[in-house]
């Protein structure tokens, strides 16, 4: 016998008895009809007969198993983890229920004290929210057991409402459900971190990028990127600058990225890259191009190759590209000819398209048999050499600049003039206080301007302000003549004394009227929309206007001018004094000519420097011809 006082033997009897027939179950249900109200089975259970109980519990199981098979499509059971809580008075009605002696409904507010109940409204029962979802999906794994209430069946029983949420609250499986529910609602720590270093990756490519688009900025103005230290180079002052716009900005200079100069430099290099590769594909779709190249020495003392082409895209527009700046260890012909090539090389631009050269002309670049356009037109024939038109021009007013005497003077006094002046604080604030007492509306140049040593072409503006301050000049001179008494006040006296002589105001007037043509024939010549034959005629036109002013009456009214603006400036015109050759150079005892008025003497020297510039120039346009006739001939080919 055991604790609970069945037998072995009931036991058996029991666990072999056979299932009650179905067609037996079948008759009771057919003979009492379930109800779908609650009352009625409680109203048929509470008559005694064991009939009725039978027929109310069979009734209850088949709620049962019709509830579950049965399926909701309603909103309020879609598997979501948000509680479906309807406080509509039609719904909260259909809910009601005669539970004991009363009718019972649903209570609204319930919602606050239990959050997680789901009210049906096809069924008119409460679930979990949390429960129901969690079983669905097969989450619960540690809780075996729940509650079908809850889950699946609904409940209904309103008059032990809070007694039956609470049990279910405080019970394993549903703090499981709780559990997994709020996991569910909140990504995981693996996703956590992979969306916190999306948005580190977002903000870093950001604030990369403001970085690169702050450098280009300093590139593109020609400005140094860094300084004597880094905190005060120009890209971290203007980083710091626009973190005012920017705040996420200063979290990245804290921490220091992409701030090295070896970076900072492999991003200048990348972006020259990018310019570049974009630039050298419009190059190789218009095929055809010329080479245009000359040499220089910077400020470090380095010999430096500057390699541009000149080219043509399908709108007949002219362009002129620089591709590559080359260190070169010779200027010889064989060097640069090879650092030239190794750039078309690099650059993916075939020899053989190309056109023509234009080189200064220095024996290294332009000697017939081992220059570097004869080494080039070895290789290829049709790229035909045509001398730098401007460099012709300005080789021309260099040679007017050495080999005329009064030319020459002038340009020298007023270099060191201007040197003296302008690299002395002292002097120029000395030079800008007597500018300043000067009568408002007189002509004059806001400041000195230091004449160019290697382009002879720019010059007429220097000197046009030289000219315009003469008197201020003279001025200047003679103060620090009276008061230094140094090796700079003997220099001063010197120069003041050239200063006061017409010749001097003269040879300045004549520098800057030529100059003042080369100039304008420059510009017209560096045109990058030029044609050879158009060059021509610039030069043959400033030709034409220089034989213009190449007579008797063009002089004297230039000389009236000059000696009328010399007034007050410097002495008065006159003749040099007269040298007699030595006896032993004039064997013949023929006296050299004497100029009768200093009109005269000047006139000489006004028409030699105009005849120099003019036969230089017409060397020039013949070179150009020359070219000209070249060009044809070889297209013809």
């Amino acid at each position: 016998m055991s604790d609970n006082g069945i037998g072995p033997g009931r036991e058996i009897e029991e666990r072999t008895a056979p299932p009650p027939p179905k067609r037996r179950n079948q008759s009771i249900l057919n003979f009492f009809p379930a109800s779908s109200n609650s009352d009625t089975a409680v109203s048929r259970s509470s008559s005694g007969s064991a009939v009725d109980a039978g027929a109310s519990v069979f009734s209850d199981l088949d709620q049962g198993f019709t509830s579950r098979s049965t399926a909701c499509s309603s909103a309020c059971c879609q598997e979501t983890l948000s509680p479906f809580q309807l406080k509509d008075p039609a719904v909260i009605n259909n809910t009601k229920r005669k539970q004991g002696k009363k009718y019972r409904a649903f209570s609204p507010t319930w919602y606050t004290s239990y959050p997680w109940l789901t009210l049906c409204t096809t069924r008119s029962k409460v679930y979990c929210t949390y429960c129901r979802y969690c079983s669905r999906k097969g989450l619960l794994g540690l809780a075996t057991k729940g509650e079908d209430n809850f889950i699946d069946t609904g409940s209904d029983n309103w008059k032990k409402a809070h007694e039956r949420f609470s049990v279910h609250a405080q019970s394993g499986h549903h703090k499981e459900a709780v559990f997994k529910a709020e996991q569910l609602k909140h990504d995981s720590v693996d996703a956590l971190l992979c969306i916190q270093a999306m948005v580190d990756q977002k903000l870093h490519r950001l604030m990369l990028l403001t970085q690169l688009s702050t450098l280009r900025y300093l590139l593109r103005q020609g400005l140094a990127v860094r300084g004597h230290h880094e905190e005060e180079g120009n890209l971290a002052q203007l980083l710091l600058l626009r973190s005012n716009e920017i705040p996420q900005l200063k979290v990245w200079l804290k921490e220091k990225k992409y701030c090295s100069p070896e970076i900072q430099n492999e991003q200048i290099s990348l972006m020259g890259l990018c310019v570049l590769s974009g630039l050298l594909s419009e190059i190789r779709n218009a095929r055809y191009y010329s080479i245009i190249a000359d040499e220089a020495t910077d400020v470090g003392h380095k010999e430096q190759l500057v390699v541009c082409i000149r080219w043509v895209d399908d709108n007949f527009d002219i362009h002129e590209d620089p591709i590559q700046l080359i260190n070169v260890p010779k200027t010889d012909a064989l060097t640069l000819t090879t650092c030239i090539k190794d750039c078309l090389l690099r650059c993916c631009l075939p020899m053989s398209q190309c056109r023509g050269q234009a080189y200064h002309g220095a024996g290294n670049m332009s000697a017939y048999l081992n220059g570097v356009a004869a080494k080039i037109q070895n290789d290829v024939p049709s790229a035909l050499y045509v001398h730098c038109l401007a460099h012709c021009t300005n080789l021309c007013l260099q040679t007017i600049g050495r080999q005329c005497q009064p030319v020459r003077d002038a340009l020298d006094l007023a270099s060191r003039v201007a040197d003296l002046i302008r690299y002395s604080p002292k002097r120029s604030l000395l030079f800008q206080a007597l500018q300043a007492q000067l009568p408002p509306g007189s002509d004059r140049s806001p400041s000195l301007k230091l004449l160019c040593p290697t382009r002879w072409t720019v010059r007429t503006s220097a000197l046009h302000s030289i000219l315009n301050n003469y008197c201020v000049l003279c001025e200047t001179l003679q103060k620090v003549n009276a008061e230094c008494h140094d090796e700079y006040g003997r220099t001063v006296g010197g120069y003041l004394a050239q200063m006061e002589k017409f010749s001097t105001y003269l040879g300045l007037k004549m520098s800057h009227l030529i100059f003042g043509a080369g100039e304008q024939l420059s510009i017209s010549l560096q045109g990058k929309d030029t044609t050879l034959q158009e060059a021509t005629t610039a030069a043959d036109l400033a030709v034409c206007h220089l034989e213009r002013l190449r007579t008797d009456e063009k002089f004297h009214s230039f000389y009236e001018d000059v000696v009328k603006c010399s007034k007050n400036l410097t002495e008065s015109p006159c003749l040099p004094r007269y040298r007699r050759p030595p006896q032993r150079l004039d064997e013949a005892g023929l006296t050299s000519h004497e100029f009768s008025s200093p009109e005269c003497y000047f006139k000489q020297q006004y028409f030699e420097v105009l005849d120099l510039l003019v036969d230089e120039l017409n060397d020039g346009s013949s070179r150009r011809e020359v070219c000209l006739w070249q060009l044809l001939l070889r297209s013809c080919y």
